[in-house]
């Protein structure tokens, strides 16, 4: 007898952690959604507290080492980690 060809299987997929890398074309006529992806991940950080405060570390961390990084007028202010709980 031939093996089925095809097989049924349920699982759950349980993804603790993940590194997420966002890649946006930065050119001129990207300018509104570049606006639009900037303020939607902004607001998604700014809504969970884990992922707020490793945009604190992570930010402060760049900070101190003197890593140069573009600046936008972000529509959320995150406030530096040694501040928070103030």
């Amino acid at each position: 007898m031939a093996p089925p060809s095809e097989l049924a299987v349920d699982y759950v997929a349980r993804i603790d952690d993940a590194d997420v890398y966002f890649l946006v074309d930065v050119t001129g006529s990207m300018g509104g959604e570049i606006a639009t992806i900037q303020d939607r991940i902004a607001g998604t950080i700014a809504r969970d507290p884990e992922l707020l405060a490793a945009a604190r570390v992570i930010r402060d961390d760049l900070d101190a080492r003197g890593v140069v990084r573009r600046r936008h007028a972000p529509s959320v202010n995150v406030p530096k980690a040694a501040d928070a709980g103030r």
